[in-house]
């Protein structure tokens, strides 16, 4: 099933391709054609209403898969032992620390944005495992590996051009 739903992955537009496949539903769950710009997804058969399901879960796992090699390099340039990530759909936050379990929660929705956005917002949780606030310390960290973090917070509150199947 091709449709004109257009998904967004790391602040590039891709169009949105349902096809029914038992084998690769259960393995894959996705395909990205980066020089064509289209987004496979594999649904099992008979269950293409839940392309919107899958889609989710797939756009989860790459929030998790990508925030794991940034959280991997931060961990190590920040001198942290090892921090939890975790990834859900969240409505008003790019993303939480939970200080006491160690654990960083990013928003789901930032497979939508390009990558640098991920990371910092991963940057900026992990920076409460120093500063639990956000006082002149808490930024000053953030600058320092951070230096653009302004920016890329302002962008993170204009609108994003949403995909045309509601993700």
């Amino acid at each position: 099933m091709d449709s004109n739903a257009i998904f967004w992955l790391w602040g590039e537009r891709f169009s949105l391709r349902g096809i029914e496949d038992d084998k690769k539903a259960n393995v894959a769950l996705a395909d990205v054609d980066e020089q064509g710009k289209t987004l496979t997804v594999y649904v099992h058969t008979g269950r293409m209403e839940h392309l919107l399901l899958y889609v989710r879960r797939w756009g989860k796992q790459c929030v998790l898969n990508t925030g794991s090699k940034y959280l991997k390099f931060w961990e190590n340039k920040l001198g942290l032992t090892p921090v939890s990530l975790v990834a859900k759909a969240m409505k008003t936050r790019w993303g939480s620390c939970a200080i006491h379990k160690r654990q960083v929660t990013l928003n789901t929705d930032l497979v939508h944005r390009n990558a640098r956005y991920l990371e910092y917002v991963l940057v900026h949780e992990l920076t409460h495992l120093f500063e639990s606030g956000h006082g002149p310390q808490f930024y000053a960290l953030l600058e320092a590996h951070i230096p653009d973090w302004r920016r890329l917070r302002d962008d993170l509150k204009l609108p994003f051009p949403p995909p045309d199947i509601g993700i």
